[in-house]
């Protein structure tokens, strides 16, 4: 359900998966760090039977649409430091 006052910019979008939920909340620390508001999605189902994790695609990290590309960078200099 949409509130008032959401737009388009609103829209949440998935920017990288991970098996590890400790990977992932290290990525969402980082981008956090760069004010790019993020979740994670799956992680407790994850976190509660890791076998699970293929199967529903690991856990999510999503940013608001108009933060992907920037977030994207982000995320592309930690791989390669």
């Amino acid at each position: 359900m949409r509130k008032s006052g959401d737009t388009d910019n609103d829209r949440l979008i998935i920017i990288a998966q991970t098996s590890q939920p400790v990977e992932a909340h290290l990525m969402k620390t980082r981008l956090e760090s760069e004010d790019i508001e993020c979740f994670l999605q799956d992680e407790n189902m994850v976190a509660a039977n890791w076998l699970y994790s293929n199967a529903i695609g690991g856990v999510k990290l999503l940013v608001r649409e108009e933060d992907a590309e920037r977030a994207a960078k982000i995320l592309s200099s930690i791989e390669h430091d």
